[in-house]
């Protein structure tokens, strides 16, 4: 929703509905690439490398959807 709020590893599970084994691997292969990381207070945010490369995603899948919508 808002990439720029950092957010704790319970409102990561919430937000998500994902149990903490899945959000707790995920977000260290998030940290281990340079998309996300992980501040003094314990919450997660995107780098700008990462803000950068979820909005490519995005607009690939939006891109995608639209193609497949027209088959």
């Amino acid at each position: 929703k808002d990439m720029g709020r950092p957010m704790g590893f319970t409102e990561l599970m919430n937000e998500l509905r994902m149990n903490p084994k899945i959000v707790s691997e995920s977000t260290k292969r998030l940290r281990s690439t340079g998309l996300i990381e992980k501040n003094e207070n314990g919450k997660y945010s995107p780098t700008r490398s990462g803000e950068a490369q979820f909005l490519l995603m995005s607009v690939a899948m939006r891109r995608m959807l639209e193609i497949m919508e027209r088959l």
